[in-house]
């Protein structure tokens, strides 16, 4: 299955389990399936972008770095008992996976030299 399919399979699985079972043990491990995909995914991105000499390599890093940061900051304050607004979330996370791949396709001649 691919990168994006995965992660859009994850976002539709917790946008379900949250509005059918809101403050369950599912969505947290929903929620936690999302952040260490989306670690998993910028780091093999970085690795990838690293290698090519990828020209705005600490910009683009630092856009990761912000949206881990919005991630955890979601993840913990589900865990501290607030629970989220899913459509939100799956607006953010549809909003955020959106943009950054059509940056990735604006970018890829320069990361391949194509």
């Amino acid at each position: 299955m691919s990168s994006i399919k995965s992660f859009f399979r994850l976002i539709n699985e917790f946008n379900e389990s949250a509005n059918s079972k809101p403050g369950s043990e599912s969505v947290s491990k929903l929620l936690k399936g999302l952040k260490e995909y989306i670690v998993f995914h910028f780091k093999t991105e970085e690795m990838y972008l690293r290698l090519s000499n990828y020209p705005n390599f600490d910009l683009h890093k630092k856009e990761h770095e912000k949206f881990i940061e919005k991630v955890l900051d979601i993840e913990q304050k589900y865990l501290n008992g607030v629970l989220p607004d899913s459509s939100k979330i799956v607006a953010f996370f549809t909003a955020w996976i959106t943009y950054h791949v059509k940056n990735q396709m604006e970018h890829l001649p320069v990361i391949f030299q194509i």
